[in-house]
């Protein structure tokens, strides 16, 4: 198991224990919470890293070094990561964190992250469920981008080492990331 995903499987329980106290529902999505902030924080922080690092995989000469750099480089690599949708079935949640790249912006949830970053005092509220669930998904999809540029492969996990939240939707339908499954792999677009 990779550094990197132990670190999303860290960042994920800690959201999944959230939903002990805050209901996984689009009613709450706007709820705000110290312990969103700090998820928000951490797996921005790591997709931060994880995709400075893909750009260079994918161009060795690569400079970028912000969130418009890195969909440059990713997308002449992965066109469709704008199209990546994540679920998270047990609520009937689904987001695509990367859409928001097929119209040259910024994701919602990144500039939350960067107003939360630079101006908590007044942007605490974007701190919400519904960023801190995005920002997940962002981190499990840039992960899985990372690793297969990384191994020159798909990767195939246990059931043992799964995301116990978020699932790619596509993959749900074609039986590929059904929990309770022994084996998942990952089909990125």
């Amino acid at each position: 198991m990779s550094n990197q995903l132990e670190y999303y499987f860290s960042i994920e329980s800690d959201l999944e224990y959230c939903a002990r106290y805050v209901e996984f529902s689009e009613t709450n999505f706007d709820t705000f919470s110290i312990e969103f902030a700090r998820i928000i924080m951490a797996a921005s922080a790591e997709i931060d890293t994880l995709a400075k690092e893909l750009c260079k995989l994918i161009d060795s000469d690569s400079k970028a070094n912000n969130i418009s750099k890195y969909a440059e480089c990713i997308q002449s690599k992965y066109p469709n990561i704008c199209g990546v949708s994540l679920a998270i079935p047990r609520y009937g949640i689904k987001t695509q964190p990367w859409k928001d790249w097929s119209k040259n912006q910024s994701p919602n949830w990144w500039k939350s992250y960067n107003s939360i970053k630079h101006d908590r005092a007044n942007e605490f509220h974007k701190a919400s469920l519904k960023n801190a669930i995005d920002t997940l998904a962002g981190l499990l999809s840039i992960t899985l981008y990372y690793l297969k540029e990384k191994n020159g492969k798909l990767l195939d996990i246990s059931a043992f080492h799964a995301p116990r939240l978020l699932v790619f939707e596509d993959n749900t339908a074609n039986g590929g990331l059904e929990n309770g499954r022994i084996d998942w792999q990952y089909c990125l677009p």
